[in-house]
């Protein structure tokens, strides 16, 4: 049999793996799907937008009860639902007891026996909804009920115990009558979801939405299986391909994320507001200066919308259309009236380069409302994300030359990234220094790859210096990049030479990036009350070590204990940079996490399998292996050492997943690398059952959040 029939013979199974292996992910994620949205049990109709962060108030059976004034139910309310402790004891009851605004009992209702630190669900004994008290009476022994001991949670109602007011507000759950599949809540969902958005955005959207991200894994698929083998000039209308569904990705999280929700982005919204107006974030505040970053209208929103949940996970955001139109009557009250700015953002410690062209987009977002300006800035957001995933891209055709289908896996690897499209479809700079990062790398492994140039020095300075700029975090990288002009010097026969072009290269961005820095970066005040505090525990070589052995093992011997339990770097770093939404309060089951660590550990040990049988011609790859490994560990190192100096200043833990971020191309360039350690015949298959896999993770991302906030 002839070579040439050989390989078409080989290509075809390969391709028929390939088609299977993604088949097998979809079915999975399928079965999921429906035994999630078969699943029946009884519904949240709406809460009192207290979380349960305390228990506040004790009682028993005979003591007076406990009761709550000022309750209106959402209308499809059947009763309420608390959490309740019981001090070990179980078979416990209690007794809810309705009264109108006039003191008249309405009716009295019993819950079903529960043990300690259940959820309780006691039918009201009314059909009447608004303008109730509610009382609760243990029935046998003592109750502790939580809510938040900040009174000002729910400010329209008020918890008594007997004659006293309770310091505090309890946190309540309105549950609608029976049990609903999920399924069977999905236009609920949707309607809820449309409140507090953009006026354009409907129940419509979302099921729009639905069906579009199905065409768009659709077509991710279809790539896979067709353009896989695409070579050279042919790479260009793949990059625009996958660079429209990262971007579409991003625009699908900026709809399901609630407004205000990402990590800090009213910080960052507010930025862009403050530069809308002519003006600069005040870095500090003299006396007598009130600040300029936060409008009083904005506030307000944030108020509304985002502060009671952030970080909550057991409280909603309001749900009815009587309370979006009362949040829109009294912000435009407020912009009427005294509309002043005040304070300080958190975000005044960055530069303006990642926000001064989100004014622009702030400005077309002033045709509709307030959300409509917060959309705009996702959308550019998302730009970056789709420029990030081109960079990834050709970072990944780089590494792997002869593998054509590597730019596109690595690019749909990190398109379908949870938490990377999560965090790009919101007001964030993490957007731009994925982009610009993801395109330093891509330039240092253009220039290991092709040999030094003075215009491909000069972008990958470029690049590094805007990233720097817009985070400082991406100062990670620094060694990887440095790397690439250590490697370019001694590989030249003209050594002087080459190192004269990174030089030259590199005075500009240098320059311009400490002349930035010095002009808009953080405060000197800032850094000298970090530095006096941090002496309150010495920073010491052996300390910093311990930390960071302790951050990802158990400490050993005589190590200084700075974690108790587990060491942080799981969650931080794996679950955080996988998935972990909304405001870190967002997460899925721990067993995908699991199932995702072994998924990442086993690519990693395929990787280095890989390597291995590549040794041969060790010489050409170690300066990628080595390039790409240090990109990502002097990410983690730069978050350890910040981190460090955080935690000995006054024990507060720096890291989340998205710090890791600057390196997101070797994300990418990891799928290709562990799928071609599984061999010749397997690689493909697998790094596209890897790719749909992160597609189904993506989509459940979006639905979890949905669920979150809306059911």
């Amino acid at each position: 049999m002839s070579a040439k029939h050989l390989f078409q013979r080989f290509s075809a199974s390969s391709r028929a793996l390939q088609i299977a292996a993604m088949t097998f992910v979809l079915l999975i994620a399928l079965v999921v799907a429906l035994s999630q949205l078969v699943s029946s049990q009884q519904r949240l109709s709406g809460n009192n937008g207290v979380s349960p962060d305390a228990f506040i108030s004790i009682m028993s059976s005979s003591s007076d009860p406990l009761c709550v004034q000022g309750v209106d139910l959402p209308p499809d309310s059947a009763g309420i639902r608390l959490f309740l402790g019981t001090y070990h004891r179980n078979d416990q009851q209690i007794s809810l007891t309705a009264f109108d605004d006039a003191g008249k009992e309405l009716g009295r209702a019993t819950s079903a026996k529960f043990d300690d630190g259940d959820r309780v669900f006691v039918p009201v004994p009314t059909k009447q909804k608004n303008d109730l008290t509610l009382c609760v009476t243990p029935l046998d022994g003592r109750i502790a009920v939580p809510g938040s001991p900040n009174g000002n949670a729910n400010v329209d109602q008020v918890s008594m115990l007997g004659d006293s007011p309770v310091k505090g507000d309890i946190s309540i759950e309105y549950m609608r009558a029976g049990s609903e599949s999920l399924i069977s809540t999905v236009g609920t969902v949707f309607d809820r979801a449309a409140l507090f958005r953009p006026a354009w955005i409907g129940a419509w959207t979302y099921y729009l939405a639905f069906l579009c991200f199905l065409l768009v894994i659709a077509f991710g698929w279809w790539l896979l299986v067709k353009r896989s083998g695409d070579r050279g000039g042919r790479l260009r209308p793949l990059i625009i391909a996958v660079a429209a569904i990262a971007f579409f990705n991003a625009v699908g999280w900026a709809v399901v994320t609630p407004a205000f929700n990402t990590p800090d982005e009213f910080s960052h919204f507010t930025y862009v507001e403050t530069l809308s107006r002519g003006e600069l974030p005040d870095k500090e505040l003299a006396p007598d200066d009130p600040g300029n970053s936060y409008l009083a209208s904005l506030v307000y929103v944030s108020e509304v919308t985002a502060r009671p949940i952030i970080g909550k996970p057991f409280v909603k955001l309001p749900w009815s259309q009587a309370a979006e139109d009362k949040m829109y009557e009294n912000y435009e009250a407020i912009r009427d009236t005294n509309d002043s700015a005040y304070g300080l953002t958190p975000a005044r410690g960055y530069s303006p380069v990642y926000y001064a062209p989100a004014v622009i987009a702030y400005e077309l977002g002033g045709v509709g409302n307030v959300f409509d300006r917060l959309f705009f800035i996702r959308l550019y957001s998302a730009l970056f994300f789709a420029l990030a995933v081109v960079f990834a891209m050709l970072f990944a055709r780089e590494l792997f030359p002869r593998t054509t289908w590597a730019p596109l896996v690595a690019g749909l690897a990190v398109a379908f990234e949870p938490m990377a499209a999560h965090i790009s479809g919101g007001a964030s700079n993490d957007s731009m220094m994925m982009a610009t990062c993801t395109a330093a790398l891509y330039f240092g492994a253009r220039i290991l790859r092709r040999g030094p140039t003075f215009r491909d020095a000069f972008a990958m300075a470029t690049a590094f210096a805007l990233a720097v700029a817009a985070k400082p975090t991406s100062a990670g990288i620094v060694v990887a990049l440095l790397l690439v002009a250590l490697v370019s010097v001694f590989r030249s026969d003209e050594r002087l030479r080459t190192l004269f072009v990174f030089v030259k290269a590199s005075i500009v961005p240098v320059i311009a990036l400490a002349l930035v820095q010095l002009q808009f970066g953080a405060g000197a005040s800032e850094a000298g009350t970090i530095a006096t505090t941090a002496g309150e525990r010495p920073a010491s070589l052996t300390g910093f070590l311990s930390y960071v052995w302790q951050w990802y093992l158990p400490s050993i011997g005589s190590m200084d204990e700075y974690f108790v339990g587990t060491p942080p770097a799981f969650k931080a770093f794996i679950g955080g940079a996988f998935a972990d939404f909304n405001a870190l309060d967002t997460r899925f089951p721990d067993g995908v996490y699991y199932v995702a660590f072994a998924a990442l550990l086993g690519l990693c040990l395929l990787a280095l399998r890989a390597i291995w049988l590549r040794r041969d011609r060790m010489h050409e790859i170690w300066p990628f292996v080595a390039y790409t490994s240090l990109a990502l560990v002097g990410v983690a190192l730069f978050v350890n050492s910040t981190g460090y100096f955080l935690f000995i200043q006054d024990g507060q833990l720096f890291a989340q997943g998205r710090y890791l971020f600057p390196a997101i191309a070797v994300f990418g360039a990891l799928i290709v690398a562990g799928a071609l350690g599984s061999g010749r015949r397997l690689a493909l298959p697998l790094a596209s059952a890897c790719v749909i896999a992160l597609a189904c993770t993506n989509l459940f991302g979006m639905a979890i959040s949905l669920s979150r906030f809306y059911l």
